[in-house]
């Protein structure tokens, strides 16, 4: 996707007339497309980057999801262990 200057905009400068003159010209976008359907490439850009985003944030949680169950895995295994060595002879099954 192409972009280019609207015709009507200059470079800041430091001086104060400059700001007051951009202030007071009308509002143009500061990117314009350079194509009659570059909009739609943006929008289909934008869905795509959102989609994208959305799907990484629920493999995220999924991972999430899983490392906490293994976490409680591993708990419940060392419970099971300790229970194991107090009451059935002192020797885990698992050896």
């Amino acid at each position: 996707m192409t972009l280019r200057r609207p015709a009507r905009w200059s470079a800041p400068r430091s001086d104060h007339t400059s700001m007051e003159t951009q202030m007071n010209a009308p509002y143009t976008p500061f990117l314009v497309p350079a194509a009659p359907d570059a909009g739609f490439q943006a929008a289909i850009d934008w869905s795509t980057t959102l989609t994208r985003t959305l799907v990484d944030s629920q493999r995220v949680a999924w991972e999430t999801v899983f490392a906490l169950q293994k976490a409680m895995f591993n708990v419940q295994q060392e419970l099971w262990d300790e229970w194991a060595a107090r009451f059935a002879g002192g020797v885990p099954i698992d050896g």
